[in-house]
């Protein structure tokens, strides 16, 4: 048998360990400086959501870092997406992959979309699922108004992405930190009394 080791970068991946012709493929963890055009894939990408999920669907949102004006991020636009009912879901997975997605779940058996090319990540949830939404909203939306704590979470993404190369190890490093400002970001909300579904 013969290995061949070779590294080098296509995109935001990395190939290496070339072994008979196959390739494995690492996904980079890479931090990137605010695209003004990211508001704009996220709009163009939520209508065809919108055509997908039709009369079921309640409301949309664009969350996550990319969805702060001048916060550096990884190039993947998170949406949160509500319905009304989460078991229709199932029916349309075909129509979420001729968009390039693939849907998995994840611990809690809660749904999620990602595109095949990293660049968005779906979150749906019931209506019913109210506190969970809140959450996601509350945490966006809390970044955006305190922008110490969002350089704060900026400088830790930035050093974490230098240090794991690994895309798990970086989600749970950077999951601290989310928990550690949830309730924060959750009472902050709360007091607002911002009422989205």
């Amino acid at each position: 048998m013969v290995v061949i080791k070779i590294c080098f970068k296509i995109r935001n991946f990395v190939i290496y360990d070339i072994i008979d012709t196959k390739a494995v493929i690492k996904l980079m963890i890479e931090i990137v400086d605010y695209n003004e055009k990211w508001p704009l894939k996220y709009a163009a990408e939520a209508n065809d959501i919108r055509n997908i999920i039709s009369s079921n669907l309640v409301s949309i949102y664009h969350i996550g870092s990319t969805a702060i004006k001048g916060l550096k991020a990884r190039a993947v636009i998170d949406v949160l997406i509500v319905v009304k009912k989460i078991e229709v879901i199932d029916e349309l997975k075909k129509q979420f992959e001729k968009l390039n997605y693939v849907c998995c779940k994840d611990e809690l058996d809660r749904y999620c979309f990602k595109k095949n090319d990293g660049s968005f990540c779906l979150y749906v949830f019931s209506v019913e699922d109210v506190k969970e939404i809140e959450k996601y909203l509350a945490i966006s939306l809390y970044l955006k108004e305190h922008s110490e704590v969002a350089s704060e979470y900026t400088d830790l993404k930035m050093k974490i992405a230098n240090k794991y190369r690994n895309d798990k190890k970086y989600i749970k490093e950077k999951n601290k930190f989310i928990t550690k400002i949830e309730n924060d970001a959750c009472n902050w909300y709360q007091s607002k009394n911002i009422h989205v579904v």
